[in-house]
């Protein structure tokens, strides 16, 4: 069965439940794309095994008996679930194949077998918890770099190391709460010293039994190692990125692959029945400024103020767009690049804060800030990665989107009350600032519905409608100096409909909607727990949790009281 999948004696070979299928197609979608076609996926329950049979993925049935569902963390079943897996690695290392252990999560880039060739010593390779390399150029980790904890995400293995595999399983058994991460790592350090006579890295593992080494996490990469962008300081394509490391879950995983790039989607996740709607974020320049500028780097309350003072500017607007998005019929809303001033510390637990390289401020991901497993459960389809419209799919998008800008306080002329539709000019329409959720729906809910354009006028007069109509093949003809763009045709009427799929904000967007006191409890219900925390300052607890609604004085904060006053950063619950 895997003999003839396998490459001159290699296999790569992962594993996934049910609850995870979206990640073995990304996975054997991008395995795939590096010309590699020597893998094998172990289906965890019949479910899984009848799906990826009829995508026509290698597979094998592994009969866990165990949850289809997510794991969760160190919970029984995430505790079997690695036992399976080494039971897995037995097997392959038994009929005497040279093994890649590939967790569905990670993205394969290039193929990894010329890489491992180059070792041919080694007995093992495993990936780092590390976020800063010590490798040179295509090099495995030096020695100092090698102590920082192994990642069994990412394992390649050849049958010499089937004992060191074998007395894995048997410690693992021996304890049901072991973990399979944490007990590898102890017998790969056991006596672990530099190999004698050696200059390609390897190390002496295992008590002296086997030869191994630690894979550059500049090539081999985990989610904040890429991130930091490890590899490209020297030029290095990365082989793999392994999404550890990353908040919200199996949600936050999702999320970051798709922010890179390194997401294969179908094409129904660039349709939605409403539409999307996007804004420019607005970042104040000074607070960009006070970030960098700022010299207290401790992990204390005073030491992240200036990083919650420029975050906060930016929630208020996505708070505003969540709520547009909401009220203009349900579109899902483009979430931003959000702006940071601290990074994330990934390891509080162990009392040791890490001080990143990235440069104040910095792109964050979205799982920095949002809780994605609350909004994946309450709002799946209503929102969507910061580079959703960047991307080849999204092109057909783009030619079908109204710009609306948010007019400035004192400007009248030409600016939308929002007590009438308002009438698009060349694809954009100013709106005064504060209106209210009416005045927001009254001026510009139309817009995803399609208005008229006759087929021989100049461009867009505003109609209502007749439901239904169906996008099709016919292009609207565009005055002199603009491009053509996509229209509708409805069935029973001689006139073109601009079929509009993206309505984005340029402007002050947290200036776009004036709540009222009703509303802000409605929506503040809604919204609280889609915010995540800020992890971490000194002491326990020392997460800070963010709110959408900070300013909002009088509303119910994230510690379920009545905010009086100014926001102010307070570590817990």
């Amino acid at each position: 069965m895997v003999e003839p999948l396998a490459d001159s004696g290699n296999i790569a070979v992962t594993f996934v439940n049910y609850n995870h299928l979206d990640f073995a197609k990304n996975w054997a979608y991008h395995m795939e794309k590096t010309g590699c076609t020597a893998y094998i996926m172990g289906a965890m329950d019949e479910e899984t095994l009848k799906e990826l049979v009829k995508l026509n993925i290698p597979t094998f049935y592994m009969a866990s008996n165990l949850t289809t569902n997510d794991f969760g963390r160190f919970t029984k079943d995430f505790l079997d679930m690695g036992r399976k897996k080494a039971a897995m690695v037995e097997s392959f290392l038994a009929l005497g194949f040279d093994t890649l252990v590939s967790d569905v999560d990670a993205v394969w880039l290039r193929n990894p077998f010329p890489f491992f060739k180059k070792f041919k010593d080694a007995d093992m390779l495993v990936s780092s918890e590390i976020y800063q390399t010590t490798s040179v150029a295509e090099g495995l980790e030096g020695l100092s770099g090698a102590r920082h904890g192994v990642n069994i995400g990412v394992m390649f293995l050849r049958p010499r190391a089937l004992s060191f595999v074998q007395e894995w399983i048997a410690n693992m058994e021996s304890d049901p709460k072991v973990w399979d991460q944490a007990e590898l790592n102890h017998l790969f350090y056991s006596n672990m010293t530099s190999a004698r006579d050696r200059s390609d890295g390897l190390l002496s593992i295992f008590n002296g039994k086997l030869v191994g080494g630690v894979l550059p996490n500049s090539l081999f990469c985990n989610g904040n190692s890429y991130m930091e962008e490890t590899s490209w300081d020297g030029g290095l394509r990365p082989y793999s990125i392994h999404a550890s490391g990353i908040h919200s879950a199996t949600s936050g995983k999702r999320s970051r692959l798709r922010e890179w790039g390194f997401w294969h989607d179908e094409p129904e996740r660039f349709t939605h029945p409403v539409g999307f709607l996007s804004y420019d974020n607005h970042v104040p320049l000074e607070l960009l400024k006070e970030v960098r500028d700022f010299n207290n780097r401790s992990w204390t309350v005073p030491g992240v103020l200036p990083h919650f003072k420029l975050v906060n500017a930016q929630l208020s607007q996505l708070r505003v767009a969540l709520v547009a998005a909401k009220e203009l019929g349900g579109a899902a809303a483009v979430l931003p690049h959000l702006w940071f001033g601290k990074e994330f510390n990934a390891w509080p637990g162990f009392g040791y804060l890490h001080e990143p390289r990235l440069k104040k401020p910095f792109a964050a991901p979205a799982d920095y800030t949002m809780d994605l497993v609350r909004m994946d459960h309450e709002i799946p389809n209503e929102y969507r990665e910061f580079s959703f419209l960047g991307k080849p799919e999204a092109t057909s998008l783009l030619a079908a989107r109204v710009v609306v800008t948010i007019c400035q306080p004192e400007a009248d002329e030409d600016c939308e009350e929002g007590e009438a539709p308002a009438l698009p000019k060349d694809d954009a329409v100013r709106l005064k600032p504060n209106r209210s959720l009416y005045q927001l729906r009254t001026a510009l809910s139309h817009l995803y519905k399609s208005y008229k354009v006759p087929p021989e006028a100049g461009w867009p007069h505003v109609s209502s409608p007749r439901e239904p109509h169906a996008c099709s093949s016919m292009r609207v003809r565009a005055p002199p100096g603009k491009e053509a763009g996509p229209s509708c045709a409805h069935p029973q009427e001689p006139l073109l409909h601009r079929c509009l799929q993206v309505v984005h904000f340029l402007g002050r967007m947290d200036r776009a909607v004036l709540l009222s006191a009703s509303e802000v409890t409605s929506y503040n219900e809604r919204m609280r727990s889609w915010a995540g925390a800020f992890c971490c300052v000194e002491g326990k607890p020392g997460h800070i949790l963010y709110d959408l609604f900070w300013d909002v004085p009088g509303h119910i904060n994230r510690f379920n009281k009545v905010q009086e006053g100014p926001w102010e950063p307070m570590p817990g619950p």
